[in-house]
């Protein structure tokens, strides 16, 4: 399976596990030559927030805010982030935009409730791309890009969980899960 590992901000990131081996059994029929589990942090502890902030070449900015802590019987965490660049060549602008939240109680040990949410962006210039006859004359694979060539997606989510242990062997969950994605692009073609 292909994984987008830019989609995994490392601001996020509490811990790693990597599983060694076939763990089908557990994880799904993916999972054949072993897991990377990445585990997210999440709101536990007392009141912590952290901004950070990086400036690159090619106007290329990211940043992050990511917060989180517990009162009594509640915890909940905050994450965004932000990344934007010119690119190297004219016209292959990126721009992401995430903004997650979830919130938890925990009335006793035996149960819990919590809701997750989130909103992505990203949208991407294309800077274009010779033809065949093109290439063969230039011998390279770039030329002055359309204007007009992007992609964007945007998704939305919102995640549910009610967990009851019933008894020492026995946890009754219900997760409800809704999910929104929308993509959008437009190539130019002036062949």
């Amino acid at each position: 399976t292909f994984v987008d590992w830019s989609l995994v901000h490392l601001d996020r990131v509490e811990r790693i596990e990597i599983v060694r081996g076939p763990g089908s059994a557990l994880y799904g029929d993916n999972a054949m030559g072993g897991v990377v589990q990445i585990i997210t942090r999440d709101g536990a502890g007392a009141p912590h927030a952290a901004v950070n902030g990086r400036v690159r070449s090619y106007q290329r900015a990211t940043g992050s805010l990511i917060a989180g802590g517990s009162q009594g019987d509640f915890s909940g965490n905050l994450y965004a982030d932000g990344y934007t660049s010119d690119g190297y060549r004219k016209h292959s602008d990126f721009d992401s935009h995430m903004f997650s939240g979830r919130l938890r109680w925990t009335p006793a040990e035996s149960a819990s409730f919590e809701v997750a949410s989130g909103y992505s962006s990203d949208h991407r210039k294309r800077p274009g791309t010779l033809t065949q006859s093109e290439i063969d004359t230039l011998g390279r694979r770039a030329r002055e890009p359309f204007t007009n060539n992007f992609d964007s997606a945007h998704e939305s989510w919102v995640q549910g969980r009610s967990q009851w242990i019933i008894a020492e062997d026995i946890k009754l969950q219900v997760i409800p899960y809704w999910r929104d994605r929308s993509d959008s692009g437009a190539f130019e073609n002036t062949d």
